[in-house]
């Protein structure tokens, strides 16, 4: 059976990298896995974008195993396990998922999957080597001469843990490895111990590369040799592949990797040597920047402790990483910068900030965007001092203080410079929401002029969010002719960056409008492409809507036998994504 093998480490806690490597590993076996995806569109929504992969998953002609190893290193990533969760509930059946961890996923919903007998685990217990295949791995490594005592030693101290066991067959087994047996357990102290025992038995020039190309996640020779200032990296790999000294090639052998035990301990001996240590890291921050992977850079910049070019990096990702829903690690990367170099680069905050609000920690997010504010007027920076404003309206708004939003954004519209189209739009976004929420129709002139700023920035995604909004707003004031054409121009909008989610929505808005001016043919013909759009998507809360709004404008139309077929697909369909209103509502 094809077998689809990701090993994974901190990076991969990223929602677009995990999701960039987890379709690498499938077209090792199936190239033409995921061609047609239109990933970016979805990074900002985890069911779409499992959607999408389970629907790619589904059309391989095959059956297959997905290996998730070292999963571990992404157990703290809220997206990437709300994808995996959604994976594990509608896995096709021609895909057979395997997750390695050192400890239990404790953010995957397993309780489910466990009480439908459609998981099974094995422990570390159940993996521990046995006394006859310990003996029968050493003997295959050449190590014929083991005593009973030293065999029945080394398998109660390693408790058969097969990584000590290779390890211990790296060294001779003579005194060192009788301290290796005086040690208790099996953990990274054993590891530590016998990997420096491997570490010493090598020539200096090996011992060198091995530590400084540690600061890799993934190894070219190329990058090594620009490293570290040499020119025989390919065959220093190759060696240290041959010799089985935890180097692994990758990328069908294109690039190459350390096992994570032994990469953690050759930085923790790198580090001893701290001048070199943060001249290397410098240099691989370089390295890993100019090939696009700014994530791996900021890491390589934090450790050095170049914190201005760690901020100066982070600056330019920080809205990429943001809409790509990697809030957590943006804000772990943020955090760690000293406080007088946050002074200095006050857009960090102001993403710190809006990572909170997401969150609900409103209080934390006003303490937060106060400080972007002061730091903007003292420095009399009026791009921060605006956007701060604008997002404190966002949290007032939130907080249904409307009057105290709409004060937030007239300040922010007073001084917000000429050329800050965004910190301008959504001030009249937001102010437009908290009038039409005072039953103050001024709210729609704000909608229309923040809807011709983003027409006239040529900024495609909020002109669709915000003409969408425009449309729902009209159609509350009863307006319903300017309402359609509100939604007209959404779905335009939607044609050229959209999501079929986002489409589905905008049709049914259309649909709705179609149906109360009594324009039943174009109402059918707009809810059953929402109806298409949203199964595309694998959107089932969508699908629910769409029936539904079938369902009503059948009936009106007289197709009462139609009516019900849909509306009993939209209670079963409510009912699959506990969709509440629409439940009672059917």
């Amino acid at each position: 059976m094809p077998t689809c093998w990701l090993t994974l480490d901190p990076y991969d806690a990223r929602l677009a990298t995990f999701v960039t490597y987890l379709i690498a590993a499938i077209r090792v076996q199936f190239p033409e896995f995921g061609g047609d995806l239109d990933l970016p569109a979805a990074y900002g929504d985890i069911e779409l974008l499992g959607r999408l992969l389970i629907s790619a998953m589904e059309k391989l002609d095959s059956y297959f195993v997905l290996v998730l190893d070292d999963f571990h290193e992404v157990s703290s990533s809220v997206a990437v396990n709300s994808l995996i969760d959604l994976l594990l509930s509608y896995l096709p059946e021609n895909c057979h998922l395997l997750l390695a961890s050192r400890g239990m996923p404790t953010r995957l919903n397993l309780t489910r999957l466990a009480a439908r007998q459609e998981s099974f685990v094995i422990t570390a217990q159940e993996l521990a080597f046995a006394r006859d295949e310990m003996r029968e791995l050493l003997t295959k490594l050449g190590h014929t001469s083991i005593t009973e005592e030293q065999l029945d030693s080394l398998l109660e101290r390693s408790e058969g843990w097969v990584t000590g066991v290779l390890l211990a067959a790296q060294v001779e087994l003579n005194t060192s490895v009788q301290e290796i047996i005086r040690l208790t357990g099996a953990g990274h102290a054993v590891f530590d111990y016998l990997a420096a025992e491997v570490l010493q038995q090598q020539p200096p020039a090996v011992q060198s590369f091995l530590l400084g190309s540690s600061l890799l996640e993934e190894m070219t020779p190329a990058t090594c040799n620009a490293l570290l200032n040499i020119t025989n990296s390919a065959e220093m790999l190759t060696s240290l592949v041959r010799q089985s000294l935890f180097t692994y090639p990758t990328a069908g052998g294109r690039s190459f990797a350390y096992h994570q035990l032994f990469r953690h301990f050759l930085r923790e001996r790198l580090s001893e040597e701290p001048d070199r240590f943060r001249e290397l890291s410098l240099t691989a921050g370089d390295l890993v920047a100019a090939e696009g992977d700014w994530a791996a850079a900021i890491e390589r910049f934090l450790e050095a402790e170049a914190y201005e070019r760690a901020a100066t990096l982070l600056e330019m990702a920080a809205e990429e990483a943001f809409e790509q829903g990697q809030r957590g690690e943006l804000s772990g990367w943020i955090d760690r910068l000293p406080d007088e170099m946050l002074e200095l680069h006050p857009r960090l905050l102001f993403y710190r900030a809006k990572g909170l609000t997401e969150l609900g920690d409103w209080g934390a997010a006003t303490e937060v965007l106060l400080r972007v504010q002061s730091i903007g007027e003292r420095t009399g920076d009026a791009y921060s001092t605006a956007r701060a404003l604008v997002q404190l309206a966002v949290v007032a708004r939130l907080q249904l203080n409307p009057t105290a939003a709409i004060e937030n954004c007239e300040l922010a519209l007073s001084i917000a410079p000429p050329d800050d189209h965004w910190a301008r739009m959504m001030a009249l976004l937001n102010r437009g929401i908290c009038r039409l929420m005072q039953v103050d129709e001024r709210g729609l002139l704000d909608l229309r002029n923040a809807l011709g700023i983003a027409r006239n920035e040529g900024d495609e995604t909020n002109a669709a969010y915000i003409a969408h909004d425009l449309g729902n707003a009209l159609v509350r004031a009863g307006r319903l002719r300017e309402a359609l054409a509100s939604f007209h121009e959404a779905l335009l909008h939607w044609r050229q960056v959209g999501t079929p989610s986002s489409m589905a929505l905008t049709l049914q808005g259309l649909g709705v409008v179609n149906h109360h001016l009594g324009e039943y043919v174009e109402a059918e013909s707009r809810l059953r492409e929402s109806l298409e759009e949203a199964e595309s998507g694998q959107d089932q809360r969508l699908q629910a809507y769409a029936h539904a709004n079938l369902a009503e404008l059948l009936r009106d139309a007289g197709r009462y036998g139609e009516a019900m077929a849909h509306a009993d697909q939209a209670l079963a369909l409510a009912g699959h994504a506990t969709v509440h209103d629409l439940i009672v509502y059917l």
